[in-house]
């Protein structure tokens, strides 16, 4: 049995963007749609995820969704024990560190970790990937580049962490695996584009409307709208989420300052239904982008499943999807490489618009191609369908699915050698009990008595009414389980900790959910603890006496 172990479940109805004001991005797209086509195409026996709350309703709108297993506070803990005889832990993010406390904890070192890159210019990228370089992780775990200059990236990111004199001989060569898959994939349903008129002609901009991270449009526009080489009634729409930036009202009083028979529109917030409306009256897509913070580029490949000719820079992923002369074309990109003052303070700003500023795309070369297109709609037309071959051989999500299980496979078969052994490097968690020792007067024991509160009656009726516990955040607490800690009490008169864990838990409640319920229970006062627990508990005073009141405790500047 093979299963795979996601850390959240993406939702899916903001990916769909059936609300034009929600805020929506390509990760948020391919995060679920990923989710949707391992449900649709996986071959896998089930597909974990962790719960994040008490609400489920995320789970119920996948197709599918029977195949979603969902792992909370109480389930999770009894996983280990009934685990498949293959498990994979995925994350969508390059935060791969995140899963390896629990890989631990579980003792099944063989299970590899996999997450995959996305943006890579954050500011918190260096703190992030640090986190990775130095946790427990092994060669049979992998973090998926979706694009050749996104795995160089990254693949320099290491490099520079293992050449610094300051981490020089604290562990091994990072051996984390990085493949190349280009992971954003589609459906390719799409009916392909049918527009057929000869007297207008539309150039398509799908993506955010944001120039520090997605593309600086006004020297497109301003061009577009100057050039002598298009067809004057030509128009370009620009459309896509504006819910951070807000530019959509400058873009179009800055269109208005040019003297142009041709027309710019700007769409912002539109819905998934709009797009594919778009996407079936355009003559070209444009795909512009000059930010380092994507590795792909989700709207490239939704112009080219339309059957739509792509035009967009030279630049990063963009160049792994569109072949040049082919399905569309590539215009040049140009950088000076000094970002010395960047670096220095990409830890106290974000340097996004800054970079994306000093990225120059050939603007004239992008404009040479679209009227190359303008003018020859045979030519367009054969581009386009070649692209939507493109799309449905290499980034079809069932393609896509395919290629991943190729790799967890090889991943599988590595972690099988792995042998139990103590782990290389900290495990990189908080340890509550450790860390936070000094914060409580006592401490309970296993051996601390416990019994049910006389004339709690009422405090019970209310608790298993749902009328008394504050609402959970966070999925896990159960009334059966309460239910459980206080038939078990009522049957005893005294009963330790350790006893009415032991006996109270079952296989969707492990022993830490027990112990945390039955605190809740003592804390509102269905519980109370025996005669003699004073005697269990154990006073921090020393613990407290050993810290160094002068340096640690002294207040400073006074």
């Amino acid at each position: 049995m093979r299963a795979l172990l996601l850390d959240r479940l993406p939702n899916i109805s903001v990916a769909n963007k059936i609300d034009a004001e929600r805020p929506l991005n390509g990760v948020k797209v391919t995060d679920a749609g990923l989710v949707q086509a391992l449900l649709r195409y996986g071959t896998y026996d089930a597909y974990y995820y962790i719960r994040e709350s008490a609400e489920n309703y995320k789970a119920n709108e996948y197709q599918y969704a029977g195949r979603l297993q969902a792992l909370d506070l109480g389930s999770i803990e009894s996983l280990p024990a009934r685990a498949p005889d293959d498990l994979l832990l995925f994350t969508s993010s390059h935060h791969v560190a995140k899963f390896v406390p629990f890989r631990q904890w579980s003792g099944h070192e063989e299970w590899p970790i996999c997450g995959r890159t996305h943006g890579l210019s954050a500011n918190s990228l260096i703190p992030s990937y640090a986190w990775n370089y130095f946790a427990d992780l092994r060669a049979h775990d992998t973090i998926i580049c979706t694009s050749r200059a996104g795995q160089q990236a990254l693949a320099n990111i290491f490099a520079s962490l293992e050449d610094s004199q300051s981490v020089a001989g604290t562990r091994d060569k990072f051996p984390v695996r990085m493949p190349l898959i280009h992971i954003d994939g589609i459906e390719t349903g799409v009916s392909p584009a049918v527009s057929e008129h000869t007297e207008g002609f539309v150039v398509l901009s799908i993506g955010r409307l944001t120039a520090s991270h997605k593309a600086d449009l006004r020297p497109f526009i301003a061009a577009f709208l100057c050039s002598e080489s298009l067809p004057a009634s030509a128009t370009l729409i620009l459309a896509g989420d504006d819910t951070q930036g807000h530019i959509a009202p400058d873009l179009e009083r800055f269109a208005h300052t040019f003297a142009s028979s041709r027309k710019l529109v700007v769409m912002p917030g539109i819905t998934a239904s709009v797009k594919q409306a778009l996407l079936q009256v355009a003559d070209v897509a444009l795909c512009m982008s000059d930010t380092y913070q994507e590795t792909f580029g989700i709207s490239v490949l939704e112009a080219m499943a339309a059957g739509l000719p792509v035009v967009a820079p030279n630049w990063d992923g963009y160049r792994d999807i569109v072949v040049h002369g082919e399905t569309g074309f590539l215009a040049g990109t140009q950088i000076y490489p000094d970002t010395g003052l960047l670096n220095a303070i990409s830890m106290l700003m974000d340097p996004s618009f800054v970079l994306g500023q000093r990225v120059i795309v050939d603007i004239e070369d992008m404009l040479r191609w679209i009227a190359v297109l303008a003018a020859n709609r045979t030519l367009a037309r054969q581009m386009g369908q070649d692209g939507r071959d493109r799309v449905q051989n290499h980034f079809s999500w069932r393609a896509v699915v395919h290629r991943l299980e190729d790799c967890w496979s090889e991943q599988f078969k590595l972690g099988k050698a792995v042998r139990a052994s103590k782990p290389r490097a900290p495990i990189g968690f908080m340890d509550y009990d450790q860390v936070f020792a000094g914060y409580p007067s006592r401490r309970l024991s296993p051996q601390t008595v416990i019994c049910l509160r006389e004339n709690a009656g009422d405090l019970v009726a209310r608790a298993l009414g749902g009328e008394l516990f504050s609402t959970s955040p966070i999925a896990g607490f159960s009334m059966d389980l309460d239910r459980r800690i206080l038939d078990l009490c009522r049957s005893r008169e005294l009963i330790t900790f350790a006893e009415l864990i032991d006996k109270a838990q079952t296989e969707n409640s492990g022993p830490s959910m027990v112990a945390a319920q039955i605190s809740r229970l003592v804390k509102y006062g269905l519980l109370m603890l025996g005669p003699g627990s004073s005697t269990q508990l154990t006073n921090n005073k020393e613990q407290l006496d050993e810290v160094d009141h002068d340096s640690a405790l002294s207040p400073v500047g006074i």
